[in-house]
């Protein structure tokens, strides 16, 4: 994907396929092979699928199931370096993605809209407990003297959780921070939903990949919200760190995104905003015309330099021939398509190719039972 201008404009790619034709086997080998070329990868795991491909290359799983403790804080904050060089911290962006984070968790669980009076306190709310630790959008603010005997040099300070911002909304002494409170419980240290209260306990650090495995988690609102804390983690954590180092993000089955308008955001943001960061943005998905059937999928479509096109549902053929202009043979051809037979699409140029690996690679990148 780093092949760079003319041939690809960008790193990302699209690969959209019916499932068992080969999509998910595709993306571990180019994730694989690209670990030997120094590219670091993440993968948003919903089925763990790439568990194996993880652990063979050294990488860590980070293994999500409820009720255990925290492993990620939604709130954490990275500098990262703008166009012209200069080092910041983007605290506003920071308070509006959690913002829009809340606004997942009320609306999945139990269908709650927050009000313009609700959102107003939360704004309050967070200002003030990054506002507490002296946070500002100068890099050195997110800093500290190290506390502990015998260390010299400065630590990460510790980031606002769910607990502190209950306590906050608690402290207000009114009916709109009860009512915020009560609705922000279940999501509190202990308690059902309770899987991000807390300070980080992941790192990234020089890991060849690292696999989100989100299988555990139930559909209705747990993976839903654990996709898009992820996602925000991945940006500050992974995307804006290390720009010298080509970087891989896979988020498979990325139609789930496109259910919830905040996830749906968010990818767009990373499509259009990867790029500069050194990274590819890999997005597979087996409902093209369920991700198509938004702004936000459109706008991911539009910002890849490639995409992979093999054996489609006969429900979406339709869509994909007129989306990428396909002659009636090109479709014929993704209609009777073999698992690993793809069209390959980069600017105006297509060509046919076949996905193999070797014996090998296939004992790792094969979660098909009894074969690929």
């Amino acid at each position: 994907p780093f092949i760079g201008p003319p041939v690809m404009p960008n790193a990302n790619m699209n690969v959209f396929a019916m499932s068992g034709s080969g999509k998910s086997y595709l993306l571990k080998l180019l994730a694989a092979r690209s670990a030997l070329r120094g590219v670091r990868s993440v993968f948003i795991d919903p089925d763990g699928e790439y568990r194996a491909l993880t652990e063979k290359v050294g990488g860590v799983i980070v293994d999500f199931r409820p009720g255990q403790e925290a492993l990620i804080n939604p709130f954490d904050l990275e500098e990262e370096e703008d166009e012209n060089g200069q080092v910041k911290v983007n605290v506003h962006e920071k308070l509006q993605d959690i913002k829009n984070l809340f606004n997942v968790m009320f609306l999945n669980n139990g269908g709650y809209q927050l009000s313009p009076e609700e959102n107003a306190m939360l704004d309050r709310c967070l200002a003030s407990l990054y506002s507490k630790r002296q946070i500002t959008s100068h890099p050195d603010s997110l800093y500290e003297p190290d506390p502990r005997p015998g260390y010299v040099g400065y630590r990460k300070k510790e980031m606002p959780t769910f607990s502190e911002v209950a306590e906050w909304l608690e402290g207000q002494g009114n009916e709109t921070g009860k009512r915020l409170s009560t609705l922000l419980f279940p999501y509190l240290k202990g308690n059902a939903l309770g899987l991000f209260d807390g300070q980080s306990r992941v790192s990234l650090r020089d890991a060849a990949a690292i696999d989100f495995d989100i299988s555990h988690l139930e559909e209705g609102v747990m993976k839903p919200l654990a996709m898009h804390v992820v996602l925000n983690w991945i940006w500050e954590k992974f995307v804006k760190q290390n720009r010298h180092i080509h970087k891989l993000v896979v988020a498979d089955e990325a139609w789930m995104y496109m259910q919830h308008e905040d996830s749906a955001l968010f990818l767009e943001k990373m499509s259009r905003r990867c790029r500069k960061r050194n990274t590819s943005f890999c997005v597979a998905s087996q409902s093209f015309e369920e991700f198509t059937r938004n702004q936000q999928g459109k706008a991911v479509l539009t910002n890849a330099s490639a995409t992979v096109l093999l054996k489609q549902n006969e429900t979406d053929i339709e869509y994909v021939q007129a989306q990428y202009h396909l002659s009636d043979g090109q479709r014929q051809f993704l209609e009777s398509a073999y698992p690993g037979e793809a069209l390959l699409k980069i600017g105006k140029n297509m060509l046919s190719l076949k996905v193999d690996a070797s014996p090998f690679e296939h004992e790792f990148v094969n979660t098909t039972p009894g074969g690929r």
